[in-house]
């Protein structure tokens, strides 16, 4: 089989932690399989310049790159921020249309794969429909959670799901929110996000600590995820704050970047727990075990999520998790592998983080777990369902 994966969230050398959750799942795809897999990856013009942020990463972008041994195309699109919302999937179509037209000219795809309902879905099903072949979309999680509280992307969407063969969910809940947006619960399946067990597993605490430079004393929470009002971060800043006098050497780590760095610091002095916090940037992904492993606890109180990767990679750590009953946490955290919050209000969520350091977990119970979330059951079964999208 002959895959197109369409979407703008694919990684690139200029940010390299984009949607690496899709590049394991398709490289995967590829390699257990034996299919072919090709991807296109639009990215919105800037020139390239810096002082910009992001946009200045996009401008860097090469127009094509070779990642895991898949080719990457990146072809520009015209998009301009908070305006003309929805005249961005036509836009993102028309300025990958030429490449996707060229690319199946030399070799003809079987299906295309589009992840993120908007606008990449809308796009997707554009450049599927021109080319006269199967549409898979997959949905993420803000994308159907979020984006649809905007009247321009809720009318938009039916287009992208009625024209899709398949949908894929990453989680249970995901699955009916796709139903109340309208899609065809026949068409919908279920397929979680997978975890590598080659690169994620138990491991030395000690010496993760100290190939990290960091202290071998005190409990050391860990958090992975983009500084983000989703991600929940404040919530565990107040937390802490009822902490200190139960443990004064403990500490919290966050890895991941993003626009709420300063108003976290300032809530973090705010609330006198700024000795005990550390905010360390994007870290490579190929590097997180080893903070997985110097940790005692993973925290992840998000406020909506899809399938949070993370979760998976600290249970194939052997890292206990406390975390919000968000998306698919409470499908894929279970009593024997951490706490699933029933309030995350500070104190329960401070209690909850004292029961889980004070509490003895059994490794066995973490094996068995993260087999449940391997990526080879992930791409048996994602293969499933293209070959359900082939034969509709």
């Amino acid at each position: 089989m002959r895959v197109l994966t369409y979407t703008h969230l694919f990684p690139n050398e200029a940010q390299p932690i984009l949607g690496t959750f899709i590049r394991e799942r398709m490289v995967r795809w590829a390699a257990h399989t034996g299919g072919s897999l090709e991807v296109v990856a639009p990215v919105p013009w800037f020139p390239s310049v810096g002082g910009f942020g992001t946009w200045s990463a996009m401008g860097r972008v090469a127009r094509r790159e070779d990642l895991d041994g898949i080719r990457v195309h990146h072809p520009r699109y015209l998009h301009i921020p908070k305006v003309g919302t929805a005249t961005y999937p036509a836009l993102m179509a028309a300025g990958s249309m030429r490449v996707v037209e060229r690319l199946h000219a030399e070799q003809p795809f079987d299906l295309i794969d589009g992840h993120y309902l908007f606008h990449d879905g809308v796009a997707g099903a554009l450049v599927a429909e021109r080319l006269g072949i199967p549409f898979v979309l997959s949905a993420r999680g803000s994308d159907a959670l979020v984006l649809p509280e905007s009247r321009t992307v809720r009318s938009a969407l039916p287009r992208a799901l009625d024209a899709a063969a398949r949908l894929v969910a990453v989680s249970a809940e995901l699955e009916e929110k796709l139903v109340e947006l309208g899609a065809d619960r026949s068409k919908i399946r279920v397929v979680p996000n997978g975890v590598d067990r080659s690169e994620f597993s138990p491991g030395d605490r000690a010496s993760a600590r100290s190939g990290l430079g960091l202290a071998e004393d005190g409990p050391l929470l860990v958090s992975v995820g983009r500084l983000h009002r989703q991600k929940g971060h404040d919530r565990v800043l107040r937390a802490l704050a009822l902490l200190r006098g139960a443990h004064p050497q403990l500490r919290w780590t966050v890895i991941g970047e993003g626009d709420e760095r300063s108003a976290l610091q300032a809530l973090a002095r705010e609330e006198g727990v700024a000795d005990m916090v550390e905010f360390v940037g994007n870290r490579p992904h190929d590097t997180l075990c080893d903070w997985y492993r110097a940790a005692d606890l993973h925290l992840l109180p998000s406020r909506w999520e899809g399938h949070p990767n993370v979760l998976c990679e600290a249970i194939a750590c052997g890292l206990p998790s406390v975390a919000a009953p968000a998306g698919a946490v409470p499908e894929t955290l279970d009593e024997r592998t951490g706490i699933v919050l029933e309030d995350t209000s500070p104190g329960p969520l401070s209690q909850a983080i004292l029961d889980a350091l004070a509490r003895e977990w059994d490794p066995a119970a973490f094996d068995a777990r993260a087999a449940v979330f391997s990526w080879d059951a992930t791409v048996l079964r994602l293969d499933q369902v293209f070959q359900e999208a082939l034969a509709a």
